[in-house]
């Protein structure tokens, strides 16, 4: 149960962030979702639709304010 909490702890940060609008936020989150597509295959799915999210011309605009 630890391990999974400490495991967890940079998306929820990451989570947070992308609640704020933050741009380093969206970076974390692209970074994890490339680490989430080794976990076949509802981490293949997440990370595939979190990174199409995240580099979308809107998010990237939006994020930059």
């Amino acid at each position: 149960g630890t391990f999974l909490i400490i495991i967890s702890i940079p998306s929820v940060i990451g989570g947070i962030a992308l609640l704020r609008y933050k741009n380093w936020g969206r970076i974390l989150i692209l970074i994890l979702s490339a680490i989430d597509l080794m976990n076949i295959p509802l981490g293949t799915a997440l990370g595939i639709y979190s990174i199409w999210v995240l580099v979308q011309p809107n998010a990237v605009a939006l994020f930059n304010k």
